[in-house]
């Protein structure tokens, strides 16, 4: 009887070995992109995923749901550069998920991100004011990258990102002491 899982697998296994493409069988692979098809049916195979996934981003934003699992509870993420709301819809797992990767280089970190948030009970690092993930609050470095803090979680905070945008490169002795210096001369 025709086994044809274990035809298959015999067959990819010879084209893997003579360095042909497994998807056509016709082209030699491409070594630098593919361990096992050629250039044209990676291009298909990418074209064939970036339409399902534009699809699927479409679907989801009119359910407004989030973008990325498809969870029903949302949130609004704020581009923290620039303060305007950005229109990608996010769960409040996606959005840890996607911070963690920027500044912890993983996105399996994400809990240790709110865990921070709950250890600081949800306030700002350096005001006290009350954050609210997704929409006001960014992670800032204690010491800046500027001058050579590292990207771990000891060296991180949750800030409001107004208070974050006004820090930028400046530890915490130079941001605390030009806010006396704008107190002092507003008689604040």
């Amino acid at each position: 009887m025709f086994n044809q899982r274990k035809y298959l697998k015999e067959r990819n296994k010879t084209l893997k070995k003579l360095n042909i493409c497994i998807q056509c069988a016709k082209y030699p692979i491409s070594i630098n992109r593919s361990k096992y098809r050629c250039d044209n049916c990676l291009n298909k195979a990418k074209k064939i995923n970036t339409d399902y996934l534009k699809k699927l981003r479409q679907q989801r934003r009119r359910e407004k749901v989030c973008l990325n699992c498809g969870s029903l509870y949302v949130c609004n993420k704020f581009n923290i550069h620039t303060g305007r709301k950005n229109k990608e819809l996010m769960c409040e797992i996606c959005y840890l998920k996607k911070i963690s990767k920027q500044h912890l280089g993983t996105s399996k970190k994400w809990q240790l991100l709110e865990n921070l948030f709950k250890k600081q009970k949800g306030k700002c690092y350096y005001t006290g004011i009350k954050l609210t993930i997704g929409q006001n609050a960014s992670i800032d470095h204690k010491i800046c990258k500027a001058k050579n803090g590292q990207n771990n979680i000891e060296n991180l905070c949750w800030a409001d990102w107004k208070i974050n945008l006004m820090k930028r490169d400046l530890d915490i002795q130079e941001f605390f002491k030009l806010c006396k210096i704008v107190v002092f001369y507003n008689k604040l």
